[in-house]
């Protein structure tokens, strides 16, 4: 696999990922891991040096959605961007000087969470962070870690891990498909019959 060797210059970035959200009722021992599909639009600015001597892109999420089905609530769980608010700004730096890869990413985003589409909580921070990444825009393989807790009705929510494509929505099927049956929910056969 090709990688590039520098930062790109500004521009827009369409990301389909796959997010693994894990739903536990409060209390007791019923627990579901939901995969939620998300559709994120990003724009990059142009990279400069930081303080620090490294490369770095400052980002800003211009779209995002994330959607699942829970089957524990029996509803379709929607985060989406809060319209409302303005967001901060994410960025890219390389985690060296020398060179601008391997890099590490940080999105920052408010947003809000929705049920059947009734919007049930309004304003929540979250983050996701990757390092190592080879590409901007991050591929398929490329994984975050993610911090979005939150509780409803009796229910706590943390989604925790998202694999990342920058490609159309079939590889971003694609990419919901190993991750997948990388944490053990779809068999890896199921899935190269699928692929």
């Amino acid at each position: 696999m090709d990688f590039p060797r520098t930062i790109p210059f500004w521009g827009n970035d369409k990301m389909v990922s796959s997010m693994l959200l894990k739903v536990t009722k409060k209390g007791g021992k019923e627990a579901e891991d939901v995969l939620l599909t998300s559709i994120m639009e990003l724009r990059r600015g142009n990279p400069y040096k930081a303080a620090s001597g490294h490369s770095q892109i400052d980002v800003q999420i211009k779209e995002w959605r994330a959607r699942g089905y829970c089957k524990l609530i029996g509803k379709t769980i929607e985060y989406r961007l809060s319209a409302s608010r303005e967001q901060p700004s994410s960025a890219v730096q390389a985690m060296q000087a020398a060179s601008d890869y391997p890099a590490q990413m940080t999105f920052n985003a408010i947003f809000d969470v929705f049920m059947d589409n009734n919007r049930i909580l309004e304003g929540l921070n979250g983050s996701a962070q990757s390092v190592g990444l080879m590409s901007i825009p991050p591929r398929g393989n490329d994984t975050f870690t993610v911090d979005k807790p939150f509780e409803y009705d009796g229910f706590e929510m943390q989604t925790v891990m998202c694999a990342a494509s920058a490609a159309q929505l079939t590889s971003g099927q694609i990419s919901l498909l190993r991750l997948g049956s990388m944490l053990g929910l779809i068999p890896k056969s199921t899935r190269d019959n699928l692929m």
